[in-house]
Parts: C-alpha cells; sequence; structure tokens
C-alpha cells in the first residue's frame, strides 16, 4: 500500500507540474491583448461597434477562459451599452473539433457584471438599465438545459430579476423552441412563477405563470 500511494503521489505531482507548465507558456506565448482589434473588427462586421478599453486577461479557474474588462458597444438595438466585467469560458473540445455554427457555439458559460444598456429608438421612449449583472451557465443551443439569471436597476432604482433553467432547440440555423423552467421574474415587489415552452415553428406557446404578490 505504501508503494501504491507514493505512485499516485507521483502521478498527481507530475500532472501538477505539467498543468503548470502548460499555463505558464499559455500566457507567455499568447497575450489576448494582442486581439482587440480583431475582436473589435470582427463585431463591425457584423454590425456591433464595439470597443475594449480594458485588460483582456486569461480565466484559468475554475475553468479555461477570459475575462473582458471596460466593453464599449453599440448596434441597432441597444443604442449604447458597456459591460465592467465579462469572463467567458469555452467548450475546447468544439473549438478543437472546428465545427462551429449556431447550434454548436463553443461558449460554455458567460458572467457579466457592472453593465449598462440603453435601448433607443426614435418612435419609443429610451430605456436605460443599470447595475446589469448576468450569468449563464452550461451554454447550449442543442435542446439541453442551461442556467440562466440576470438582474438590473430601471426607472432610477427599480430592481429587475430572472432566475431560471433554459433550453433552446437550433434547427437550420434557425431557434425553433425556447423552454423555460423554473422560471422566476421579479419586479421591486412582484414575483412571477412558473414555465413556458414556446414552439416558435408552430408559433404556439404553452404553458403556467402565477403570482402570489398579485
Amino acid at each position: 500500500m505504501p508503494k501504491i500511494s507514493k505512485w499516485l503521489l507521483s502521478i498527481v505531482a507530475s500532472l501538477l507540474v505539467f498543468a503548470s507548465i502548460a499555463v505558464i507558456v499559455i500566457t507567455t506565448l499568447i497575450d489576448p491583448n494582442d486581439y482587440k482589434s480583431d475582436i473589435e473588427a470582427v463585431a463591425n462586421e457584423n454590425s456591433i461597434q464595439l470597443s475594449i478599453k480594458g485588460d483582456i486577461t486569461w480565466q484559468f479557474f475554475p475553468r479555461l477562459g477570459i475575462a473582458i474588462e471596460q466593453v464599449n458597444f453599440a448596434d441597432d438595438y441597444f443604442h449604447s451599452g458597456s459591460v465592467g466585467q465579462m469572463i467567458v469560458t469555452a467548450d475546447w473540445l468544439l473549438l478543437l473539433n472546428g465545427k462551429i455554427d449556431l447550434a454548436n457555439i463553443p461558449v460554455d458559460s458567460v458572467t457579466i457584471s457592472q453593465g449598462t444598456f440603453r435601448y433607443a429608438k426614435p418612435d419609443l421612449l429610451p430605456i436605460q438599465l443599470d447595475d446589469v449583472a448576468l450569468s449563464v451557465d452550461n451554454f447550449s443551443l442543442s435542446g439541453s438545459n442551461f442556467d440562466f439569471s440576470a438582474s438590473a436597476e430601471v426607472l432610477n432604482g427599480l430592481p429587475l430579476a430572472i432566475n431560471t433553467t433554459l433550453a433552446i432547440k437550433v434547427n437550420d440555423q434557425k431557434i425553433t423552441q425556447v423552454k423555460a423552467t423554473d422560471l422566476r421574474l421579479q419586479a421591486d415587489q412582484i414575483i412571477v412563477t412558473g414555465n413556458v415552452n414556446a414552439d416558435l415553428e408552430a408559433l404556439e406557446i404553452v404553458g403556467n405563470i402565477s403570482s402570489p404578490s398579485i
């Protein structure tokens, strides 16, 4: 038994050494800040004005990804917006596989904090969301469940929040079904809970919602 224990400890120690070397190599050889202009150019090609003012750094724990700070953007939907910090972790198996499309976006999780989104149209009153926070975990567009939560303030301090388990299905590069279970919406003291299943192909929405606060 002592020999087996020493052997296992040696394997663990070796793996830690290799992992440390890999981290050092990645952070030394690849500086994600070198790709700021490329990211902004890709966004511009998709009609999004993007400006990254802060640093882009590697995120190693609990999952491998990147952290981006001080992002400003604008497009046809949000007249302007900013994010204090965004952390994105990737599904590296999908990246290595190379087959990337709408149904196989290689994103595992997204966390946004200190966000401000302003929606403005000429024929509508502008709506601004402040102190926006968002979390998506185990993201998928194949119909599998993933966790989604978001919170914000509107109208000078009115708190909004949503927590749910989402399942989104994509077929032929189009979203065909959206299912929200254990849905909880909150606007100040008003709380709405329930489950919703939207079939976008059949244009049918079924489910149940209730509000104990109304």
